[in-house]
């Protein structure tokens, strides 16, 4: 191999080096502020549930609550046949399976019908030996 690529692959590896030692001390630098930020919450939620309060507006901000959900399919058997015997679809959300459709397009040459897919490439540099 070209001695430029050798030079511009060991310049690329010493980059990816110090952004991990960077990272690593960032995080420990940031760990007594989230530790902190974490017990202010947990006194926040419970001003808020203690008052019964949904917010409280202050000088310095409202607080209030935010809520996220998940929707775990824990047996998908079970959850097709409800949604398929009820017709309720719109339990399910219209998305395609990535992997699906590459093997769809691998194998007839043309995209499903309907479906445009994205690919992304970047460039990695794995050490010798390193797992990927």
């Amino acid at each position: 191999m070209s001695s430029e690529l050798e030079d511009k692959t060991a310049k690329y590896n010493r980059a990816k080096e110090a952004i991990e030692v960077l990272k690593a001390r960032h995080a420990q630098e940031l760990k007594p502020y989230m530790e902190h930020k974490e017990k202010l919450e947990g006194w926040l939620a419970e001003f808020l549930e203690k008052t019964g309060l949904k917010a409280a507006p202050t000088k310095q901000g409202n607080v209030h609550w935010t809520t996220k959900r998940t929707a775990v399919v824990k047996d998908p058997q079970a959850f097709m046949d409800h949604v398929t015997s009820t017709s309720e679809f719109h339990l399910l959300e219209r998305r395609a399976s990535v992997t699906a459709v590459v093997d769809y397009i691998e194998k007839h040459g043309v995209h499903p019908p309907g479906v445009h897919l994205n690919t992304y490439r970047s460039i990695r540099v794995s050490k010798t030996g390193e797992k990927e």
